[in-house]
């Protein structure tokens, strides 16, 4: 739940509604401005399937190199890193691929953009945090 609530939706908001190249009158003056749209320039056939192919690249990454990283590795205590471990790696890379390809695609960066971005990271590291002390751990 906070995955789409706090950590990619508020960074999200804050740059889809700061991010404007045009004021209003000057829009409204300008209509050419509107003419890659109605040519479909941004969004088309081949466009959408390009953003399907960067997100299956983007899946396996994410998967594929915690697999890879972790797999069958004993500590010195014996034991395993299982699942756990992957799918806590698997979430932060998915957190970092949205987040910078959030401030990729954006045209316009300001302080408010940027600062929630990097917010998003701060507050879901402090969570990890959090959940991994140890009294936390044992609550369950």
């Amino acid at each position: 739940m906070l995955y789409n609530a706090v950590w990619t939706s508020w960074p999200c908001m804050f740059t889809y509604f700061f991010e404007r190249d045009a004021d209003y009158d000057f829009s409204l003056k300008n209509p050419i401005l509107y003419k890659a749209g109605h040519k479909r320039v941004y969004f088309n056939f081949r466009v959408f399937w390009k953003y399907i192919l960067m997100a299956y690249i983007h899946g396996l990454i994410c998967y594929f190199f915690p697999l890879l990283g972790f797999d069958n590795q004993i500590d010195d205590t014996g034991r395993t890193y299982d699942t756990w471990f992957h799918s806590t790696l698997s979430f932060t890379l998915i957190l970092h691929i949205v987040t910078y390809k959030l401030l990729v695609d954006s045209t316009m960066w300001n302080f408010i953009n940027i600062s929630m971005c990097f917010i998003a990271l701060i507050m879901y590291y402090v969570c990890v945090l959090i959940i991994n002390m140890g009294f936390v751990a044992e609550l369950v």
